[in-house]
């Protein structure tokens, strides 16, 4: 009896390189935020390259999801990029990012970057996220809130 070969998966859990939950779950929170948004099937898959985290910036992405975003948002019509609906992509990823941080149940240590490849009918681009160490966010909304994040 012979067995089967591994998946790329379980190779890479054996490996240890398997994501994080934290990463899975935010994969699936930001791929459900773009589907919305953009109006078709996005799937969003932990990258294994590094992160696109040349910046302070908490998200970035790159040229190839910008235009995507673009591509989508108008009807699915190739067009190079705009800065307003580069603004409006932001204004969407902030919001799904800040609501999974509020309602995660396992959230990672300390300050974390995570990078994702967002896949459409038209391509795919990268999408990087860097998260804030949760003390200290955590002793911020206490301070203005008066209650625990």
């Amino acid at each position: 009896m012979r067995l089967a070969g591994l998946s790329a998966a379980e190779r890479a859990f054996l490996c240890g390189n398997a994501p994080d939950a934290w990463i899975a779950t935010l994969a699936a929170r930001l791929q459900a935020v773009l589907a919305a948004r953009m109006r078709c099937a996005v799937r969003v898959a932990p990258a294994v390259a590094a992160p696109l985290m040349d910046s302070a910036a908490a998200i970035r992405w790159d040229a190839a999801l910008s235009a995507l975003w673009v591509a989508h948002r108008l009807g699915g019509a190739p067009v190079t990029g705009s800065s307003a609906l580069d603004r409006s992509l932001m204004r969407t990823l902030e919001p799904a990012v800040a609501a999974w941080w509020r309602g995660a149940r396992e959230r990672p240590d300390g300050a974390r970057e995570a990078a994702f490849v967002v896949t459409t009918a038209l391509g795919q681009g990268t999408l990087a996220v860097r998260l804030p160490d949760a003390l200290p966010l955590a002793r911020r909304v206490r301070s203005m809130t008066g209650r625990a994040a």
